[in-house]
Order: structure tokens, then sequence, then C-alpha cells
């Protein structure tokens, strides 16, 4: 009796998995998104992260922590015991100098943490499960979007949130399921329009130039394979489709168009170089780090330091540095590769999308943005994957002997 309980624990927890892990890339809490102000608690948690924290609890107890680790897994584990011991390091002494703000600035990066072991405890979980509920989640967040923009903003104002960094997985791979197999044409061309929607609505570049040079990839690599006449159209069609969607941009967005030319405001590319040379040189003034907690601000493109305080700024491998220093940074970047030297993946033809694809998002979530360390759904679903890695293909539990 008491195996067919925890056999029946173990079934429930993979569904509360889905269903936090679709929420969580759902659903928007940023600026705009007053509707969902309530599921919101103090200092930027939400009652998801609090329900994923419960799902780590019960995973823990049914499951118990593993005895006996595969050889293949020993580098991948070995990261995530010095993650824990710098984190606890950093925060410990960060409490010395910043108080409470030390916790509220960690709790992002407990999250990442959580994100990354959570999946560790879920059997037989492919990529192509993931993607087919990040696929229904990245919907129900335009739709969200749209309903909040013509009930809250006024037109030619900006709406969005990291939700639309996962368009670089998500777009691709509608792309390459219409292109192999004709599979979910209706989904998928509905998505394609999802993705016009956003660019439209966040006035986003990187987002939006990052999807359409990976997908474009996609469709010429399968092409190239097997280009018929059926895939020459669909190829055509495609093209078609976002040239179109461009000039109606171009013609009804003079704020996007603008944005996209110019960066618009201090949002400049000039003014993130600016911003990375200001905080390399104080990375080198001290390789240990300032902590969590420690006040970081934006410059300018002529260098003028803003008073507008945060604690990140757009480029999560320099915060960090900035946080936690040198070998905070080593351990994150290593397990942030990951996937590029453990397969999360069924079969070695999946290998040159989801390489390219994974760095794109990459590009678009840690170089470009910090969404790596403080967007729960871009981060949730990245961390995801390099959990899923380190499980070596199979996010199997290593269980107990």
């Amino acid at each position: 009796m008491g195996y067919l309980v925890k056999a029946g624990m173990k079934m429930n927890l993979k569904k509360i998995w889905k269903i936090i892990f679709f929420l969580t890339l759902m659903l928007p809490f940023s600026e705009g998104y007053s509707i969902l102000n309530g599921l919101s608690l103090s200092y930027g948690i939400t009652i998801l992260d609090v329900a994923f924290l419960i799902y780590i609890l019960i995973a823990v107890i049914v499951y118990g922590l593993p005895r006996k680790i595969k050889k293949g897994k020993i580098f991948g584990y070995l990261l995530i015991f010095l993650l824990i011991i710098t984190t606890i390091y950093i925060l410990v002494q960060s409490y010395k100098v910043y108080g409470m703000s030390a916790f509220r600035d960690s709790f992002n990066y407990l999250m990442c943490f959580f994100f990354l072991v959570g999946v560790f405890f879920l059997k037989d979980l492919s990529i192509n499960e993931i993607m087919e509920i990040t696929k229904k989640s990245y919907i129900g967040y335009t739709i969200i979007t749209i309903i909040c923009y013509f009930l809250f903003l006024s037109q030619g104002e900006r709406i969005g949130s990291n939700c639309f960094t996962l368009s670089i997985a998500v777009i691709p791979y509608a792309v390459k399921e219409v292109f192999e197999r004709g599979k979910n044409k209706r989904q998928n061309i509905f998505l394609f329009f999802c993705f016009m929607a956003n660019i439209v609505l966040s006035q986003n570049r990187t987002n939006a130039v990052l999807t359409v040079i990976v997908s474009f990839y996609v469709a010429v690599s399968v092409a190239k394979q097997k280009l018929t006449k059926k895939m020459f159209n669909r190829l055509a069609f495609l093209l078609a489709f976002f040239l179109v969607g461009l000039l109606i941009f171009y013609v009804s967005q003079t704020a996007f168009v603008e944005r996209l030319l110019t960066g618009g405001g201090i949002d400049t590319m000039g003014g993130r170089m600016q911003t990375f040379i200001y905080y390399w040189s104080k990375f080198k003034e001290n390789l240990n780090g300032y902590g969590f907690g420690y006040v970081m601000h934006f410059v300018n493109e002529i260098g003028y330091v803003l008073p507008s305080e945060t604690y990140q700024i757009d480029n999560a491998f320099i915060v960090y540095a900035i946080k936690g220093g040198v070998i905070y940074l080593l351990v994150n970047m290593l397990l942030v590769c990951m996937p590029f030297v453990k397969r999360f993946y069924y079969g070695t033809e999946e290998r040159k999308f989801w390489s390219v694809t994974y760095f794109a998002l990459l590009v678009g979530a840690s170089i470009m943005t910090s969404q790596l360390i403080q967007g729960r759904a871009i981060g949730m679903f990245i961390w995801t994957i390099i959990g899923m890695a380190i499980q070596n293909s199979n996010c199997t539990n290593v269980r107990r002997n």
C-alpha cells in the first residue's frame, strides 16, 4: 500500500510541475499587467514562486536526496554543490553589509537554483513535452498582453515581459514542425500571429531579430535536406508572412520603427556598452564581488551614471561577476554551458537545431538582458533545460539504492 501511495505521489508531482511550469511561463508579473497584481506578494515574490517551493519540498520528501550519482553526472552535480556553497557564503557576507536587502536580492538567484533541480524529480520528461506546454503558455501570454494593452494602456505605449523572449525557442520550433512534418498547422500559424502582435506591443528589437534569424536558419536547414515543391511553397509563405508583417509595422508603428533604428531614449546600444565597461572596471577592482543587495545603476551613452537604482543591469554575466565575484561567475557560466556538451534531447538530428536555438536564447536572456536571473518565464525555461542536460538527456530521478 505504501508503495502505491508513493507511486501515485510521483505521478501527481509531474502534473503539479507541468501546471506550475505552464502558469509561470504564461503569467507576466511586470508593469502594465495590473490585472495580475493579486497574485504578487512582497518584494517581487509571486504565488507561483511559493507553489514551486512547496513542490520542491514535497519532492524531496518523496524521493529523498540521491545517494549514488552516475559517473556522467558527477561534473554537473559538482557544479551544483559549488553553486550552493558559494551562494550561501555570498548571502552570509552580504547580510553583514546590506541587511535584509541581501535576502531580497538573493531570491531571484535562489529561484534559478530551484528551477534547475526541480526537474531532477521528474521521470521521462522530454523536451518535446516542454515545448508543447511552452507553445500553449506563449499563446496564453499573448492573449493576456493584448487584453491588458486595450484595457489599461494608451495607443503607442509599450507592454511586454520576459515571456516574449520565449519567442526565440517557440517560433523556430513551430517553423521546424511545419517544415518537417506539417504538424499542428493551425496552432503554429496562430503562433506566428502571436509573435507579430508581441513585436508591435513590446517594441522589442533583440527578441524580434534573434527569432527571425533562428527561424530562417531552421527553415533553410530543413529545406536543404528535402526541398520539394510543397516545401518551397511553405518557405515562400513564411518569407512573405514576415515581409508583410514588417511592412505593416513600418507604416503603422512609428514608435516601434524609431526604437528599432535608434534605440530610443537611454536604452541605446551605446548606453549598454558604457554600462558594461563601467561594471567591468568595478569587477576588476574587486574580484570577490560586492554581494547580494549591491545596487547597480545604468550608464548612458556619454558615460553618465544615472540615478535610477536596480539590482540588475542588462547583462546577466556581469551581474554574476559584480554580485559574487570570479568564482560565482565561473560556476554559473559552466552551468549555463552544460546544454552545449550534454544532450537534453533525443536523437543527434536535433543537435543543430537546439545548439543554435539555445545559443540565441542565451544572447537574448543573458547577454542583452539579465532575464536569466530576474525573468521568471525565461529563467524557468532555461534553467529547466540546464537541469535536463545535467541529467543526460532524460530527466530520470537518481533513485536511492
